[in-house]
């Protein structure tokens, strides 16, 4: 029903928010609010993977950009494998509200479809948007035949709420969102690894060493599709899926991430 309920765009100050994620996060602030300022000499830090990434940073941005009196400590954010709820006409989302870029920080493995949901590089809706009306349960109808096909017909027709969720994912999901802040790249330390990955398409396990790489959270999407091309066509290989929602799931973060500050073997 929310879904229903919100399906325009909501507006804040120069910058359009997807509104179901709007009304999550209003809600979730509404809920936090009495519990926020009980240490105000403290730092206080939003965080969240997914879709709790993007709630993560559109807190973040209602808290920092409304007066709320029960909002004493301005939050920033560090998200993981965020989806992207929120656009604007400036160079950046957070430029047009007059925010620095550090106030969100966001994590991001190179080959996680869902961190380009809702842009223009989303390899994901295509699948569906390409399926037909009088067959709804076949992904990429009109391409050529793939393994992973039969395997998802039968999980859709297995699934009672799929219709209804259909119906409104072509409606929502094709959007032009922006992600947030700074964007930092968890690739692996032997830069072999990944064209290795690009040219045979087997290696589906996450790297435990990794180094990060800074860009504009804002380039994010279009740098992803120009070094990590992934689209409906790619995507709908076996390897080349598995691997890319293996890469979404939060052990594909925590995992290299915990290596990182403390190395195996190390102090």
């Amino acid at each position: 029903d929310a879904v229903d309920n919100y399906r325009s765009d909501e507006n804040v100050p120069e910058v359009v928010a997807h509104a179901g994620f709007l009304f999550l996060a209003e809600a979730l602030l509404d809920d936090l609010a009495p519990y926020l300022d009980v240490a105000p000499e403290h730092n206080l830090i939003f965080t969240g993977h997914s879709i709790g990434g993007a709630l993560a940073g559109l807190c973040t941005v209602l808290a920092r950009t409304r007066d709320d009196d029960r909002i004493l400590t301005k939050p920033s954010a560090v998200v993981f494998a965020p989806l992207p709820c929120l656009k604007s006409s400036e160079d950046t989302v957070l430029a047009a509200l007059d925010l620095d870029e550090t106030v969100v920080r966001s994590f991001v493995q190179p080959w996680d479809p869902l961190v380009r949901w809702f842009t223009e590089h989303d390899p994901c809706y295509p699948l569906v948007a390409d399926s037909l009306d009088d067959d709804i349960y076949t992904l990429f109808a009109s391409g050529p035949p793939r393994v992973l096909r039969n395997v998802a017909r039968a999980i859709l027709a297995a699934a009672e709420d799929w219709p209804a969720v259909r119906s409104v994912y072509l409606q929502e999901a094709n959007q032009t969102f922006d992600h947030l802040g700074e964007a930092h790249l968890l690739m692996p330390a032997q830069a072999a690894r990944y064209l290795a990955d690009r040219l045979f398409a087997l290696v589906v396990d996450v790297p435990e060493t990794i180094i990060l790489v800074r860009c504009a959270a804002s380039d994010l999407p279009e740098a992803l599709d120009h070094a990590f091309k992934l689209e409906e066509f790619s995507i709908s290989l076996a390897p080349a899926g598995l691997r890319s929602f293996i890469h979404h799931f939060h052990p594909a973060y925590s995992a290299p991430l915990e290596e990182l500050v403390s190395p195996s073997g190390g102090d």
